[in-house]
């Protein structure tokens, strides 16, 4: 039988022994259309008088009279009558064979979703041992799946990772797929469009990023502007942007930069610097390039002072390991007390001011 009418029936249809059918309601009929392209032969009817979950849309059911494919479908995992519990994946079949049937069952009961227009969810319901059948095969192929209990007698199968819902799309809509439900490839196409575009934009940054590191590190080494462009393969243009965002217009600029980093190193801080008559904004780029953001560092620190104020540290101990003075800590402990820290604010003697 087709592999996409076999999950059709797996998801949204029923085996009776004798002939099987297929129901869905009337917005998504073009899928049953096209099954019956596949089997001419089948008959259809339609259900006005309804209350599912569908709502009170019509009902169409298509239905085909045969044994031998009823025999053909419990290979496949689909039993006679009522198959809530005891659906199970199909098993010896090829993956072409499973990418064909899964996207008929992904159409029949399956949903797909983009939160902000950016992560992905994928999801089958079915029984237990279907969920974990379809586990066990895309987890073959290197999709990471989990299953859970969704309501008193169903499980659900969900897939959240961006990378194993694109692979999962590409699977089951491969290019020229003919056979579809057009409202589930619809939303199939916006996901992967979006995720495709997000991974373009990934891309481009990295790339961007590997190449700014790339001049940032030869501007450091004092190479000149055509021999940065031709080591990095960097046009002249984006490299002199840099050295501009650096605060380097030239030679002299670069000659200074290297002796502030080398006054640095030495132990001067960027404040005696300054004081010594270089201009601020090279010790802040020269600094910024021999350690990195200074605005970050001095996050960094003074997360560090806060946590060993929490631990309960002495302040001669912060002061003595992370180089500060006894006034940023007093301040930090204030800080946290304001937050509601139980943090002990001890007078200071003769002042009467909280340490």
């Amino acid at each position: 039988m087709n592999p996409w009418v076999v999950g059709w029936i797996a998801s949204d249809g029923h085996n009776a022994g004798n002939y099987w059918l297929i129901s869905q309601n009337i917005d998504d009929v073009d899928a049953l259309c096209l099954i019956k392209e596949i089997y001419p032969d089948m008959s259809t009817s339609i259900s006005f008088e309804t209350d599912n979950r569908y709502g009170t849309k019509p009902i169409v059911a298509i239905k085909r009279k045969g044994v031998s494919d009823c025999e053909e479908l419990i290979k496949y995992g689909i039993p006679t009558g009522d198959k809530t519990f005891s659906l199970t994946f199909p098993i010896n079949v090829s993956d072409d064979f499973l990418w064909e049937y899964l996207r008929g069952f992904f159409e029949g009961d399956g949903s797909l979703s983009i939160e902000d227009y950016r992560y992905p969810k994928y999801g089958i319901t079915s029984s237990k041992l279907w969920c974990d059948g379809c586990k066990w095969w895309i987890g073959k192929l290197g999709i990471t799946s989990c299953v859970s209990k969704d309501g008193e007698n169903a499980y659900s199968l969900n897939v959240h990772s961006i990378e194993g819902v694109r692979r999962l799309i590409e699977g089951m809509y491969r290019q020229n797929t003919y056979y579809k439900l057009s409202r589930k490839y619809s939303i199939a196409m916006k996901t992967l469009t979006l995720l495709d575009y997000w991974k373009e934009k990934k891309n481009k940054k990295i790339i961007k990023q590997k190449l700014e590191k790339g001049i940032i590190s030869a501007i450091n080494l004092g190479m000149s502007v055509d021999s940065i462009s031709e080591k990095v393969s960097g046009t002249v243009y984006t490299v002199s942007k840099i050295r501009k965002s650096l605060g380097i217009i030239g030679h002299k600029s670069n000659l200074k930069i290297e002796e502030i980093q080398d006054k640095l190193r030495h132990g001067a801080s960027r404040e005696s610097l300054i004081k010594m008559g270089y201009g601020k904004k090279i010790v802040y780029k020269a600094f910024k390039l021999l350690y990195g953001d200074p605005l970050l560092l001095r996050e960094k620190r003074d997360g560090d002072i806060r946590a060993m104020i929490l631990k309960g540290d002495i302040i001669s101990d912060i002061t003595h390991k992370l180089k500060c003075g006894e006034a940023k800590v007093i301040k930090e402990k204030r800080y946290l007390s304001s937050l509601g820290y139980d943090i002990q604010l001890n007078k200071v003697r003769g002042v009467g001011g909280l340490v």
